[in-house]
């Protein structure tokens, strides 16, 4: 029998009759192992992207020198083209100002693959994304 080892007598404690060898399953995959629970409460995994901080793609930085520094995330080739806006935002809050003066963190959905979430770094906004996506 594969994964399967023998206890020797001579480990047995002092004093005690010496026991029948038994054998004890050892699991070699994670598959074949068993999840410890950890709490009543979990999150999705999901996919980050570059974050915008202050106009820029983290990533690729400044891409057009002669563009301004809030815009130059619509250069880089993983936002060309997109205006980026917190999502969890009072909708009356210029979106132009929210890019220029934080951090937006870019996701992409883990119920709804294909499509982004995105929140700046503010604590409401922040505590609002934890909270959609808490189980």
């Amino acid at each position: 029998m594969k994964n399967v080892k023998e206890v020797p007598a001579e480990v047995e404690a002092p004093g005690t009759a010496p026991q029948p060898a038994q054998e004890q399953y050892v699991p070699t995959t994670p598959a074949q192992m068993r999840l410890t629970p950890r709490g009543a409460t979990s999150a999705p995994l999901t996919r980050h992207f570059p974050e915008v901080r202050a106009g820029q793609c983290a990533y690729c930085g400044t891409i057009d020198p002669h563009q301004p520094g809030h815009l130059q995330y619509k250069l880089c080739p993983h936002y060309r083209g997109m205006d980026l806006k917190c999502i969890y935002c009072s909708p009356n809050r210029d979106q132009s100002e929210v890019v220029k003066q934080s951090t937006i963190k870019v996701f992409e959905n883990p119920y709804r693959p294909g499509e982004l979430v995105t929140h700046c770094g503010a604590f409401d906004c922040a505590k609002a994304f934890l909270e959609a996506f808490a189980r």
